[in-house]
């Protein structure tokens, strides 16, 4: 491999180091920022369906943060460890992105009084999504194959063939937000425009916050799966 090569991936190698680095520490910062709020609303509260969500969707990214880690820092990787690995973080955020997503379609639907139109409408748009996207993750997932790194100095994972399809996922991702997005921001206005409401004026604003945070973030996971180089296509993964 030649030497600029070598120093180029080495490069964006420690780039996607700097952002694993930064994703686990915001993360464990929130936890004990939250930490005592979510045992008082959360672990000391009934057992239901929104509990189980949120608490799969809290904590799964344990699993993707320690995995993408592992990958980064061990040298002279086995290819068939780095693909079971690959595997297993590939369903893990998948499943923790579409739990997240449904979490939010719950709360959408809380914010139209659990109408039938809204549940079963938003209930079949997050199905046909979640279909859509296992087709792309199976697919994605039989197109990887990894190697060996070229160079004895490089660490973690060589992943050789890809499919870029997997932007498809993201894309998507995307619409579905900018759908609920809409919804939200109008049955709140409607709302607000009768009465002030505390309790819908927070509810709004956070969630209005959340999109615009989450829509830089889905659409920058497209364009590095689509313009990035083969060694930074993790670099937002952990964000997600």
């Amino acid at each position: 491999m030649d030497p600029r090569d070598v120093s180029q991936s080495l490069h964006d190698i420690r780039a996607v180091g700097y952002v694993l680095v930064a994703s686990a520490t915001v993360m464990i910062q929130e936890w004990a920022i939250l930490f005592d709020q979510e045992v008082s609303l959360m672990w000391n509260s009934p057992w239901n369906l929104v509990k189980v969500l949120y608490l799969i969707s809290r904590y799964s990214p344990i699993i993707d943060v320690a995995i993408a880690h592992q990958e980064h820092i061990q040298l002279q990787a086995d290819p068939k460890i780095c693909l079971i690995n690959s595997d297993i973080s590939t369903i893990s955020t998948g499943v923790g992105i579409a739990i997240a997503e449904l979490i939010l379609i719950v709360r959408t639907c809380a914010l139209y009084g659990n109408c039938k139109r809204a549940i079963y409408g938003l209930g079949l748009v997050w199905t046909i999504w979640v279909s859509v996207n296992i087709w792309v993750v199976i697919t994605f997932m039989k197109s990887t194959v990894f190697e060996y790194q070229p160079s004895s100095v490089l660490p973690g994972c060589y992943l050789a063939n890809d499919n870029p399809i997997l932007f498809v996922c993201f894309a998507s991702l995307l619409l579905l937000e900018l759908l609920l997005l809409i919804l939200h921001v109008w049955k709140a206005l409607r709302l607000l425009r009768g009465s002030r409401n505390d309790l819908v004026s927070t509810f709004f604003r956070d969630g209005v916050i959340y999109y615009i945070c989450l829509f830089p973030l889905t659409l920058a996971n497209v364009l590095v799966i689509l313009l990035a180089p083969v060694d930074m296509l993790d670099l937002l993964d952990t964000y997600s």
